[in-house]
Order: C-alpha cells, then structure tokens, then sequence
C-alpha cells in the first residue's frame, strides 16, 4: 500500500474514533441527531434541516438570559457590520406601537449617507405600510425585513408624519450606511462635525453612537486636534442612547481620562471541578493625556452595557459628573462563538462584569425600581425628561443632525435641559479654576 493512502487512512480512522468517543461521552450529540432525522423524514410537514437546525439551537438559547441568541447564516454578515458600525438599508430605526399597532421612527441615524433623514423621516413619524403592505398586519421583525431589502432597490412607505392628518407616499433608496461611532453637535459647511458648543468659552461636545472596534481611535483624533487648536477646556461625552459594543473599546476610552487603577473586572462561571472563577481585571495604564480636563458624561435609560462601563468607570473614580437619568442596566458580558463552519454564529453570555466600586449593575428580570441596577447620575445631576420632552429632544437633535449646506440647522439652542446642566457644570469648573489661578498668581510688585 502507498505510504500517502496509508496515512489517509489512519487520519480518517482516528477523527472517527475522535467523534464516536465525542458521541459516546455526550449522547445528547445522538439524540439530537436522531430528532433532526426524525422530524425531517417523518413529519407530515417537511422541513429542511437547516431551519430545523436553527430552530432547535434558538430553542437552547431561549433557555438562557435575554442577550443570548443565535445568529442564522442569513443574518451574519449583516450582524457584524453593525458591530462594525456599517449598515445597509435606509438608515432609521423603529419600535412597534402594540397598541395602534403602527411602526413608530425611534430615531434616523446619523451616518453617510443618511437617506431616511433626506426622505423627510424623523422620530415620531408612523409607518402604516410598506411596499403596499400595511403594518398593522405584520410581526416586527417582519417589517424591519421589507424596509431592509436589497442595497440598492428603492422602498416606499405610506408615513404619517407627527402631528399631520394625511399620510404621505414616500421612495426611500437603500444604501450601505457608514455609521459614524464618534460625532459632534452639528456639521460645518464642508460636512465635517463641529466639536464646540456655542458657548464662552466654547465647551468640546463629543458623542459616542456605539464602543464599536475603532471608536477609541476616532474620539483620540478628534480630542487631539481640539487640544492642539487649544479648544478643548472642558469636554462633554454624550454616550444617550448608546447600546454599547466592545467592552475593549470602553477600556481604551476610559484609559483616556483617569489615573492608574481598575477600569472594570469580568468574572464568569466557576470550574465545576476546582471551583476557581474566571477572573480578568481591565486596569488603566495611568498615561492617558486628559486626565485633568473637566469632563461631564450624559447618560440615560438606553445607554447600555459598554457605554455603563464607561460611565462608571469614571464615576466611581471621581473624574466625571455623571447626568441625566438611570442607564439601562446591561452587567453582562457577550462572547460570539463561530458554527456551522464560521457560517452562524452562537452569543453566549459568558461572564458579568463588575465596577471599580465592585457593583454590578446588571438589571435582573423582574427587578424593581428600588433594586441595586444600572448606572445612576450624580444626586445633583439627576435630569430625567419625560417621555415628551425625550421625543421632542430627538426631534430637535434631528434637526441638527440633518443639516445639510445652504439650510438651516434646526435650533440653535435645542431643547435638551441634560445638556444645559453639564454646560453649568463645566463653566461652573472652568470659573472655580480660573479663580484659583487668580489666587495664586504672585501679587505684581509695589513701589514705595
């Protein structure tokens, strides 16, 4: 026997006994298989084996916390954009009104391009139908499907805008969407992000949309070159309605601002043999070049997992007045693990994490208001809107975000009273530092 056909087939003799030993030591692996099987040959409805398949491991999942989730092929690419901060489709996105059973606009998102905001949408407005087919009838994820569609294609949509009586047809083109992770208060005339607010002196102004893979990058540049044009006196990160991301992007950022120390500690399930938990400690490398510069952070009920690490980073630290309203309460930590060959992917839940001030702020299922959960602001900084005000600030904040050459950028001074209290607070910083200089600057010399 040649020496290459008797290498195959000892390879191919030691995988199987590799595999039969796996089924052997697990037997589930059999069932499993067997039920597959079973279901597909059997049924009296046939079903592939793929959608059989995806069926049975969302099943296992739903077993486990509400963050946990199977990724289908279908969905993959998809799903790492937008961790990726690249998206396809027309740029808003929606909830599902269970009640007028209408498809709201949450929010157009700022990216390039932004065809959803240039369509005339904004947060408030009602779909009542897509491409002819009325929304009322439709499950959510459904819908999200038909407004996705092909890169490319146009849609059209049957909107209600806020406060009109009539609804509109409107065309909206589908477009691969590059999601900025780190933008300002509004766009110049060239279309690049203004950093300052309007203020005397003028106050650096940042927003985190997502801790996506180079959002520590982005928010570096644009503090550098404000510090070197000598703008940047004091800073206001925004991270309102941040769902989160990478929790080494919110390492990497917090580093940015606070001395040496623990920045966040993860911790998952103990060895069921040696009881020993799995333990990683993120500390601060101590080097960052804005530790001193007065910093408020605004936060509400959506900033979520990465962007409560950011916040709590810096308040258990003392370096940031935290405002606005209590965050989300995301504690946990998600770990993708590729299947099917890399073609799906499973996110497990694998660990929590753990503030400096060794509090995690997970919001467990049926927590109550007065439970240990989320990120809270500052006593004084407390700043909650209701849902009102919260809608009308999105819609402001719209306004500026779509402004575009030769037209008017909405209000110049919007509604959004968290804002307006970190204003107060960093001019309030900026006055006490001044003062202090002026205390102890030597008295000029005196002639007799």
């Amino acid at each position: 026997m040649p020496r290459f056909n008797f290498l195959v087939i000892c390879t191919v003799s030691i995988v199987a006994l590799l595999c039969y030993q796996r089924v052997e030591h697990n037997p589930y692996v059999r069932y499993f298989s067997e039920a597959l099987d079973t279901i597909h040959d059997e049924a009296l409805e046939k079903i592939d084996r793929q959608p059989l398949f995806n069926a049975a491991v969302r099943g296992m999942t739903s077993l486990l916390d509400e963050h946990t989730g199977f990724i289908v092929r279908a969905n993959r690419e998809r799903y790492q954009k937008e961790l990726d901060q690249q998206l396809s489709g027309i740029g808003i996105e929606v909830h599902l009104d269970k009640d007028k059973k209408r498809l709201i606009v949450a929010n157009t998102i700022v990216g390039n391009p932004h065809p959803a905001a240039d369509a005339g949408l904004r947060s408030g407005d009602q779909i009542l139908e897509i491409a002819g087919t009325p929304v009322d009838s439709l499950p959510l994820d459904d819908a999200v499907k038909l407004i996705k569609g092909p890169t490319g294609q146009p849609v059209s949509l049957r909107v209600l805008h806020e406060g009109d009586k009539t609804p509109v047809d409107v065309s909206v083109l589908r477009r691969d969407i590059n999601v900025d992770a780190v933008i300002g208060d509004v766009r110049d005339d060239d279309g690049k992000w203004n950093y300052l607010l309007p203020t005397k002196p003028p106050i650096a102004y940042v927003r985190i949309t997502e801790f996506g893979g180079d959002a520590a990058a982005q928010i570096r540049e644009v503090l550098d070159g404000l510090n070197k044009r000598g703008e940047l006196n004091g800073l206001i990160i925004d991270v309102r309605g941040n769902p989160g991301g990478y929790l080494d992007g919110a390492d990497r950022i917090c580093d940015l601002f606070i001395k040496p120390g623990v920045i966040v500690t993860t911790r998952g399930r103990s060895d069921n043999i040696t009881g020993q938990q799995d333990v990683e400690v993120h500390r601060s490398t101590g080097r960052g070049p804005y530790l001193n510069v007065p910093l408020a952070v605004l936060i509400n009920q959506d900033s979520a997992s990465a962007s409560e690490i950011f916040a709590a980073c810096l308040q258990d630290y003392h370096r940031a007045a935290i405002i606005g309203s209590r965050s989300y309460g995301k504690g946990s930590v998600q770990k993708m693990f590729p299947m099917e060959g890399g073609e799906s992917l499973l996110k497990l839940t694998t660990a929590k994490w753990w503030r400096p001030s060794e509090v995690n702020v997970d919001r467990a299922k049926g927590a109550k208001e007065t439970d240990v959960w989320g990120v809270h602001p500052d006593a004084e900084f407390k700043v909650p809107l209701t849902e009102e005000q919260e809608t009308k600030r999105l819609q402001e904040r719209q306004q500026r975000d779509a402004y575009r050459k030769g037209t008017a950028a909405g209000p110049r001074e919007p509604f959004d009273p968290q804002l307006a209290k970190a204003v107060e607070y960093i001019e309030q910083r900026l006055k006490g530092e001044a003062a202090k200089k002026k205390d102890s600057t030597p008295a000029a010399p005196t002639t007799h």
